[in-house]
């Protein structure tokens, strides 16, 4: 997942919003706190009180970890399909331990045009790995336990060797 840097914060605490927030809210929020926190305003307003600026030695304005978190969080949090996949490690994290539905084979899977490996979730959606994946996977499958979620629901499988 793209979200590695910001593993210690909870996204939506990022934005200020709740768990629950609609992409447009999450859109609403970055937006007020981006104009709180842009480098820019930021050199502003040091200007405006004649502190110090935060250029490098270049000149060139340094971005605050504050508004490159917050950047970070709204690319992620805007994205229907990326704010899926953040919901979901948040509750798996919530979660004491997954709940694992159907062990599947990798031979089982199917492969679409773009390369990923696919198995048909009873849901409609798709249990998917992408190419890098599958090739890491089938190397290091008796070594570790890989767990894949579907993309529309709740439900769990774990990939066997087989």
């Amino acid at each position: 997942m793209s979200n590695s840097n910001n593993d210690d914060k909870n996204l939506y605490a990022i934005l200020g919003c709740t768990e629950d927030a609609t992409i447009d809210d999450i859109r609403r929020n970055y937006k007020k706190l981006a104009l709180k926190c842009h480098p820019d305003k930021q050199q502003q307003q040091q200007q405006q009180q004649n502190l110090p600026n935060d250029d490098d030695d270049d000149g060139q304005m340094m971005i605050k970890p504050e508004f490159s978190q917050l950047n970070q969080a709204a690319t992620i949090l805007s994205d229907s399909r990326e704010k899926f996949k953040y919901d979901s490690s948040l509750l798996a994290q919530k979660s004491p331990q997954s709940i694992i539905n159907d062990e599947i084979n990798l031979n089982d899977f199917y492969k679409d045009d773009n390369g990923h490996r696919i198995y048909d979730c009873r849901c409609g959606g798709h249990f998917r790995i992408d190419h890098n994946d599958s090739n890491r996977s089938s190397s290091s499958l008796s070594q570790s336990m890989i767990i894949i979620d579907c993309d529309s629901c709740s439900l769990s499988i774990r990939l066997i060797d087989g």
